[in-house]
């Protein structure tokens, strides 16, 4: 498992409370803090970053509820699941309420790829996803967002996986990601990968977007 940086910053306050501000911040107060798994399919989706995670803590330290509210939403998952599993101390003489903060991991840059954002226009040519294989068709419109790595060398896609959108055309739109082309070119005269985002929208017609 390689090491993930972190750093954990709390807002002490009641769950009615709205503004952070106005209450004190902590650090250092978890009693176990496991680092998030960091895979190989991580590293070659170009996942890397700041990833912020809300919690909330019970009266006996441990987390109740965690989301993800900022960062890469490739390592969504894998942030949460490690916060969860944190364990947290407060002063004795505190009142006796849950606690709402956040969990900050650094996952640190373990391959250099260059972030070319939403590319569809720059695509050479998407194959259109197969609504024939979904079983259950969204009534309402949806958008679909898949990241995806393109070696610049060969203007090939090398991975596809969704990151938002209706769970019902995942498959379906990373494996039109997963084709896709593009022209080959160099970054600064180096054969860089790329990192970026295919963006489909399903209308309710039956029309795709993209």
């Amino acid at each position: 498992m390689r090491r993930v940086l972190l750093t954990v910053s709390f807002c002490l306050l009641a769950l009615n409370v709205s503004s952070a501000q106005q209450l004190p911040i902590l650090n250092g107060t978890a009693i176990s803090l496991p680092h998030p798994s960091y895979s190989n399919e991580f590293k070659e989706l170009c996942a890397y970053g700041k990833v912020s995670i809300e919690v909330v803590i019970g009266l006996n330290g441990s987390v109740e509820e965690a989301s993800a509210i900022d960062g890469d939403p490739i390592l969504y998952d894998a942030a949460v699941a490690a916060a969860r599993k944190a364990k947290f101390k407060f002063n004795i003489d505190s009142s006796p309420i849950r606690h709402r903060g956040l969990v900050i991991y650094n996952f640190p840059i373990e391959k250099k790829c260059i972030d070319g954002g939403v590319v569809n226009k720059r695509a050479i040519n998407i194959p259109a996803p197969d609504l024939r294989k979904i079983e259950h068709i969204s009534k309402n419109p949806t958008v679909v967002e898949v990241r995806i790595v393109v070696d610049m060398i060969t203007g090939k896609v090398k991975l596809a996986r969704a990151i938002s959108g209706y769970v019902m055309y995942f498959a379906i739109c990373e494996e039109s990601a997963s084709k896709a082309k593009f022209s080959p070119s160099l970054i600064d005269g180096l054969p860089v990968d790329v990192k970026a985002t295919l963006i489909y929208k399903f209308n309710p017609n039956g029309s795709i977007e993209y």
